[in-house]
């Protein structure tokens, strides 16, 4: 069963509270994006607090799930950057 997540329930003087913390390493902490070409929505889920911090700020309707947070928004909110060479570089 999931429960809503919100910055105002679970926020103290130091930011988000984090009751997984210690649970996964750095490396484990990793952030999933799932779409495809028949749906309009890409879901997302994380296992890193910061990441699911931020999609709170933008909005996102976060859930917290055992073991992580996800949640699914539209897949124009999705972009990708073209990766430039460093100056210098050929």
């Amino acid at each position: 069963m999931s429960e809503n997540f919100s910055v105002a329930q679970t926020r103290n003087n130091r930011g988000l509270v984090d009751h997984r913390a210690g649970q996964y390493s750095r490396a484990e902490q990793e952030t999933i994006i799932r779409y495809d070409r028949t749906e309009g929505t890409a879901s997302l889920w994380t296992a890193d607090v910061g990441q699911a911090r931020r999609w709170v700020t933008k909005g996102y309707g976060v859930q917290a799930l055992s073991g992580g947070w996800a949640c699914a928004v539209p897949k124009r909110a999705l972009s990708f950057r073209r990766l430039l060479p460093k100056a210098g570089r050929a």
